[in-house]
């Protein structure tokens, strides 16, 4: 009997899809009902690939069967559309009507599709489908399905009358959905669709004036949102313009977004707060600003930020590291800017930065003619787990089973009790909701619920994931099933191959509390390849053998199991940390209490730099 609140995966848990997020990568995961319905009796691998490479099955999905090729994977001459990114785990297309460009304005209408699960099964290794699960930036663009997308799309919108007029009078942050995936573009079904709830989140310059009553002096010039020329869509939240008749010849970037404006309207707010610091982004260039459709004042849209052509630490890092040009002077300059920068970032109105990774540090080149790095993302919102202090991510799963309909409805209740413990005012917050209010400091509760000094120490965990970052030359410290980065040499936190001992112990001491990477001695969790995720360890198919559904689906949940059992834990060791009846056991294995201030992360590192490169 199927129970309300199991989740039933009747897809190869192998196999990425956007559906399988809350299994895979979310704590929800510990709670899913697993069905051995390919392998009831569970044969074993290697009978069940003899079963299965010589059944009907096996030949209907097999890429030699001529029902199986799609005669759409070359790249379209002369195209008029173009794959910039993608998001939601691969059913996002960040896609570019580059016809329109000049004229092209940026509305934000991304291109839906159905869910991996949805794609006709004889289909998904061709179009590499799962793949596009994990890949965020201009590589999606490769994949099968995405020259797939963008041959239908030109088939499309050929059919379309007066489509830029069209486009331009949709509201910001509508939408293409393709309603079906098949071999044939011409056989896709596309719709346009007009969505208001973006539009109806955005509040008025005025409003934003009269809410945070800053000097007339703190606000830049207006643009209209019309003014702007969209050329890329570099992130979900980042587009790539010129604007009319103001430099037509350079290029900036528009942030904006068409999810949680009051995050936005935050980082707006302290971008026009923070005093000039050399390694933070500076304030805006201009405030964006389009009529409201129903009669109201204009409301702000986003705002128009400086382009960094360099990109981002993490990219340098890792194609430096990749080609054998990352040298230990530059590693050490930037390890000493970041710190130096949350110093100074603690200090302003901000008063922390809750997302500090390589992939949030940009490069540019100074009037020395040194690479110094460049502080973005000031919403105060979520960190990726990888980089993220164990007191802030498990609240933040403890935040999720609170609020889940996957998991039974006596767990709910239970952890929202627990929750209680360490957000005693996450009842009826207005930072839950959409509708935008004036925190001092913002809307992560896992982080504004913390003392300053705490709040440093979470801190001073991610510095030292990226100092590992920067000393190893990784873009990220961990395995990802959310992300593949350009460059994947295969290394994962905590193993050293090229840091100096004293940069170990300083990362060791900065990590105090890290416990998402060994437990009771051994190695566990899952991993991903390609796209397909497996328990850990595995070291591919010719090191291990192949493994069924079944497998990797129960080595998913269990791993999802040992990490709310840890959770529970933890947070329990914190509340006798918070209430003062903690043990030195405690202490241990919280971490946050034994991690240095970040006075003295910069004192060794000088310490450090001094006797490596000047001894």
């Amino acid at each position: 009997m199927r129970l309300q609140f199991s989740t039933y995966i009747d897809l190869n848990p192998m196999d990425l899809a956007s559906s399988l997020v809350h299994h895979i990568c979310w704590p929800t995961g510990a709670f899913v009902e697993i069905l051995d319905t390919f392998n009831a009796s569970k044969e074993s691998s290697a009978e069940v690939r003899e079963n299965t490479n010589t059944s009907p099955e096996s030949w209907r999905i097999s890429p030699l069967n001529p029902r199986c090729r799609v005669n759409s994977f070359q790249p379209v001459q002369n195209p008029k559309w173009r794959i910039d990114g993608v998001d939601n785990q691969g059913v996002e297309f960040l896609a570019v009507p580059v016809f329109m460009i000049p004229q092209l304005v940026p509305r934000r209408v991304d291109v839906h599709i159905p869910d991996q699960t949805q794609h006709p099964r004889e289909l998904r290794a061709a179009l590499d489908s799962d793949l596009a699960f994990c890949l965020r930036d201009s590589r999606v663009a490769e994949l099968g399905i995405a020259r797939l997308v963008v041959r239908a799309l030109e088939i499309w919108t050929t059919k379309q009358d007066n489509f830029p007029k069209a486009f331009h009078e949709l509201p910001y942050g509508s939408r293409i959905v393709i309603l079906n995936i098949c071999p044939n573009p011409e056989d896709m079904k596309i719709r346009m669709i007009p969505d208001f709830v973006a539009e109806r989140q955005l509040l008025s310059l005025k409003s934003l004036q009269s809410m945070w009553k800053l000097p007339h002096t703190a606000w830049p010039g207006v643009l209209n949102l019309n003014q702007l020329q969209h050329y890329a869509q570099l992130h979900d939240t980042v587009s790539l313009v010129k604007i009319l008749g103001i430099n037509e010849h350079e290029f900036y970037i528009f942030k904006s977004t068409i999810h949680g404006i009051k995050h936005l309207y935050h980082e707006l707010k302290l971008l026009l707060t923070m005093s000039p610091h050399p390694n933070v982004i500076p304030r805006p260039l201009y405030i964006v600003t389009d009529k409201d459709r129903y009669g109201g004042d204009d409301k702000v849209y986003g705002f128009v930020l400086r382009y960094y052509p360099l990109g981002t630490l993490a990219d340098t890092l890792a194609s430096r590291a990749d080609n054998g040009t990352l040298d230990l002077k530059s590693q050490f300059h930037w390890a000493k800017e970041v710190t130096a920068t949350l110093v100074a970032i603690n200090q302003s109105p901000a008063m922390f930065h809750s997302e500090l990774k390589p992939d949030n540090l940009l490069l540019y080149t100074g009037t020395d003619g040194l690479e110094h790095v460049l502080f973005i993302d000031f919403e105060q919102m979520g960190n990726w787990t990888t980089f993220s202090a164990p007191e802030i991510h498990y609240v933040e799963y403890l935040t999720r089973l609170s609020k889940s309909d996957r998991i039974p409805a006596e767990e709910k209740m239970r952890f929202a009790k627990i929750l209680e413990q360490h957000l005693p005012a996450v009842k009826d917050d207005p930072a839950d909701s959409e509708t935008y209010s004036n925190p001092p400091q913002g809307f992560y509760k896992a982080w504004t619920s913390l003392s300053a000094l705490d709040r440093e120490a979470a801190e001073v965990f991610s510095l030292g994931k990226t100092l590992w970052s920067i000393f190893e030359g990784c873009a990220d410290t961990k395995n990802s099933p959310l992300k593949a980065f350009r460059y994947d040499i295969g290394q994962e936190y905590p193993e050293y191959r090229k840091t100096p001992s004293q940069i170990q112990e300083l990362i060791k001491d900065c990590t105090a509390g890290e416990r998402d990477y060994v437990r009771n001695g051994s190695e566990t969790g899952i991993i991903r390849i390609g796209s397909k995720i497996y328990p850990r360890p595995f070291k591919g198919v010719n090191g291990d053998p192949e493994l069924n559904e079944y497998e990797a689906r129960k080595a998913t949940k269990l791993w999802w199991q040992n990490v709310v059992k840890d959770m529970e834990l933890y947070l329990a060791a914190k509340l006798r940390w918070k209430n003062g009846t903690h043990t030195k056991e405690d202490v241990e294995n919280l971490g946050f209490p034994r991690r240095p201030r970040l006075v003295e992360v910069l004192r060794r590192l000088a310490e450090a730099e001094a006797s490596l490169l000047c001894g």
